[in-house]
């Protein structure tokens, strides 16, 4: 990888020393930032990953790097959604993430939705490996775009691919492909005339089948106790091959789909894992 192909770059490698996680070695470049590492009241350290630029131009490219030693524990969070801008000459914006989670490492990383522009083109690939032991919670999402005549789904096209490996092993190979101009958008098999979608991953040795269950009784005992009767998101929750799920969330409300979202990771990490709740400093839901 050559400095001058990306218009930004961030690279972050975190170690274990005395029980302690820490960055060792943090990098950006270009149009990219890394926080300083937010306050926490356990020892797991805490980064944004920022865009200075406030959103991402036609035929930019962004690159991150993130590095786990064993045993190593860390959070990363996107400071807020992807903006993608119009791409009038149809040049493809593209973001590429490159991870490794170390022996018995558990990286969380929180990649806030897409939001995609009038005519926009975007291509998002996120590659993860995973060693012996190691565990992962992973979000992304997107929303139905903006344009100036407020028009929903006006993008060109929008493609997330996540792939993750467990020990060399291909265990994960999600692909989505939003083409709203070639797609019957609003129809059963795509949007179905919800306007958000939103995704967790959750690799993790300790799995039980039990977990689906028991998550989506949560969720469900969420929508019963609010106000409203009715329910402007759905859900489903899949078992993946290799111990793990994997949460989709549609819904007309982006506020709706979050709390659902952040209701999951709740329960998750503090009634099956036994963590600390999670802060990410910012408006989640």
């Amino acid at each position: 990888m050559k400095k001058e192909e990306y218009d930004g770059i961030t690279k972050l490698h975190f170690k274990l020393r005395d029980g302690r996680n820490y960055l060792d070695k943090g990098y950006r470049s270009g149009n990219s930032r890394i926080s300083a590492m937010l306050p926490r009241t356990d020892l797991i350290p805490l980064y944004f990953l920022v865009s200075t630029g406030g959103g991402f131009l036609e035929g930019e490219s962004y690159y991150s790097e993130v590095l786990l030693d064993d045993y190593c524990r860390a959070i990363l969070t996107t400071q807020t959604p992807s903006y993608i801008y119009k791409c009038e000459n149809g040049q493809e914006t593209t973001q590429l993430n490159e991870i490794t989670v170390g022996e018995d490492g558990f990286l969380e990383y929180y990649i806030d939705e897409v939001i995609p522009y009038e005519n926009s083109v975007f291509k998002q690939d996120t590659k993860i490996h995973l060693k012996k032991g190691a565990g992962l919670i992973l979000t992304d999402g997107i929303t139905s775009g903006w344009s100036k005549d407020e028009k929903l789904f006006s993008y060109n096209r929008v493609k997330l691919r996540t792939k993750v490996y467990r020990e060399n092993r291909l265990c994960f190979n999600d692909y989505l492909v939003f083409e709203p101009g070639k797609m019957p958008i609003n129809e059963l098999g795509f949007m179905e005339g919800y306007k958000n979608f939103n995704s967790l991953l959750v690799i993790d040795d300790d799995y039980n089948k039990n977990w689906i269950d028991l998550i989506y009784s949560e969720l469900e005992n969420e929508y019963r106790g609010t106000d409203s009767n009715e329910e402007t998101s759905i859900f489903g929750i899949s078992e993946i091959e290799e111990g793990g799920f994997i949460l989709r969330i549609m819904g007309d409300s982006l506020h709706e789909n979050s709390k659902l979202l952040y209701r999951a990771i709740d329960f998750y990490r503090e009634q099956l894992k036994g963590l600390k709740p999670l802060n990410l400093r910012k408006k989640q839901y």
